[in-house]
């Protein structure tokens, strides 16, 4: 008799279980594509008040302006978000940089942040600094 009942409540239970469904949507949005499909680098740094996120974009050829090449130039994205039920969102970007790389952070304190990065040719680097606190986005002077 108990085998009968426990046969019974597990056919119940594995009759009404269903698996998702997976839906593709066709995206329409153009320049999300573009951005979606073009990303060269993405990292999220974490701190202890906030998350900030590098996304690094290719351009299109020939936006470097290097002379006989068709090399592109980057844009980055700068994301930054509070860590709370409603956080704060920001997004930055800087447009128009050759070769973005070594990006780094160093969590100054709990509401300053310094994002230090590299752009330029391997033998003409450009040092960048910015300033990042939970008011928004200051470029330093390094």
């Amino acid at each position: 008799m108990k085998r009968i009942i426990l046969l019974v409540i597990l056919a119940f239970l594995t009759v009404n279980t269903y698996a998702q469904q997976t839906v593709l949507t066709f995206e329409k949005e153009a320049s999300l594509t573009r951005i979606l499909n073009s990303i060269s680098y993405y990292k999220v740094f974490e701190t202890t008040d906030l998350a900030i996120s590098i996304i690094v974009v290719g351009n299109e050829s020939g936006s470097a302006n290097m002379p006989e090449t068709d090399e592109a130039s980057q844009k980055v994205y700068i994301g930054v978000s509070e860590y709370d039920e409603h956080p704060k969102v920001m997004l930055y970007s800087i447009d128009h940089l050759y070769m973005p790389r070594d990006f780094k952070i160093k969590e100054k304190s709990r509401d300053l942040v310094e994002l230090t990065f590299t752009h330029g040719p391997k033998l003409t680097p450009v040092f960048e600094g910015i300033k990042i606190t939970s008011e928004g986005l200051t470029k330093l002077k390094l």
